[in-house]
């Protein structure tokens, strides 16, 4: 507290007095303060101070390099990497222990592309193709043929590299349908976040939702969330008959009951904001396990999941990495805008292979 003490009028003088007192009740300073009294009012113009918000003093995705690490590195094909941030993103995760490249593509551009980004590939395999569909075969072939542990798009079209993979006798289909699983950094969010799917499946039927739930559960488990919390969202709170999304949900929460999602627990229909936030929830009279603490969010299709995942990114200034799901190797499809988050999602990769390969091969999980 500052009490003023004494004046001195014939110097223009304050005295206060001074002191500081702890949560216990002790004074831990004490003291004066002689201050010089302006003989008239002092304007000064308004100054717009800087917005400041605080954030975490680390990456959420660090441990998972640290323990993909551990596991060692998985061979990838790379489709037509003939972009300089392409060549410079694969560079980075082999030399963080990841990776071991396969190029693949029309040599001469991607010998261009590395000299643009002043990278030495000449330790990397290259596998020279005439064009892009023929590196989208060549790569998912060596997947088949256990050649290729991961396949990182590259240079391709998304469109493109996903008719290839989803063809029934040459793609990469497995017992599950295929998603996408982006996994999120929100500085205002306490961790990780899954949201699914956001790039395949467009507008899935429910089959194909317990398929995209399932995955993303095994998934949240590979990356050490023993018992994953999986909000189902909707644009409702409640069954809806006209709104498919709302009906999906419930029956996918009856499915987990019924043994056919297992590992996870589910609640929905529920909106975005009584995931996020207890407090709305709360106002609106709705308990759930999973609100304030979801580890996964599965979206009603893939345009809501594109724009949400958009939206924390440029609004919230969250860090994405992500992959395909339920195919026969990982596939990394996003575009590469930050070569570091690529290889983020090549640990992420690692972590999902080893999992499966304990939990679905050898039965050690």
């Amino acid at each position: 507290k500052v009490i003023a003490a004494e004046k001195k009028p014939e110097k223009n003088r304050v005295i206060f007095s001074c002191e500081c007192i702890n949560q216990k009740n002790e004074i831990v300073i004490e003291g004066q303060a002689e201050v010089i009294a302006p003989t008239k009012k002092i304007r000064r113009p308004k100054t717009v101070l800087p917005q400041i918000a605080l954030r975490r003093s680390h990456s959420l995705f660090a441990d998972y390099i640290v323990r993909a690490k551990k596991i060692g590195a998985l061979r990838a094909a790379v489709i037509q990497p003939i972009h300089p941030k392409i060549i410079e993103a694969i560079d980075i995760a082999h030399a963080a222990g990841l990776i071991d490249p396969i190029l693949i593509g029309q040599k001469e551009r991607i010998h261009h592309a590395a000299h643009e980004a002043k990278i030495d590939i000449n330790q990397y395999e290259l596998i020279d193709v005439d064009h892009t569909h023929g590196a989208i075969s060549k790569s998912i072939l060596m997947a088949r043929e256990d050649e290729a542990g991961i396949i990182i798009r590259g240079g391709a079209t998304r469109e493109e590299l996903l008719r290839a993979m989803q063809k029934h006798e040459k793609g990469l289909l497995m017992e599950n349908a295929m998603s996408y699983a982006a996994v999120l950094d929100v500085p205002t969010y306490a961790k990780a976040l899954i949201i699914t799917d956001t790039y395949i499946n467009a507008e899935p039927i429910l089959e194909v939702k317990r398929d995209i739930t399932q995955n993303a559960i095994d998934f949240a488990q590979a990356l050490g969330i023993e018992w994953p919390k999986v909000a189902i969202l909707s644009g409702a709170d409640t069954i809806n008959y006209s709104m498919r999304s709302t009906v999906d949900a419930a029956a996918l929460c009856k499915m987990a009951e019924r043994g056919q999602i297992h590992g996870g627990i589910l609640d929905g229909p529920l909106t975005f904001d009584n995931v996020i936030s207890i407090e709305v929830a709360k106002s609106k009279g709705i308990v759930s396990p999973v609100i304030g603490d979801a580890d996964i969010l599965v979206m009603p299709n893939v345009e809501t999941g594109a724009i949400v995942v958009k939206q924390l990114e440029y609004l919230a200034e969250s860090r994405n990495a992500g992959l395909v799901l339920g195919a026969r190797v990982p596939v990394l499809m996003s575009h590469i805008n930050d070569v570091n988050l690529s290889t983020v999602s090549c640990a992420l990769a690692i972590l999902n292979v080893d999992y499966i390969k304990r939990k679905y091969h050898e039965g050690n999980v």
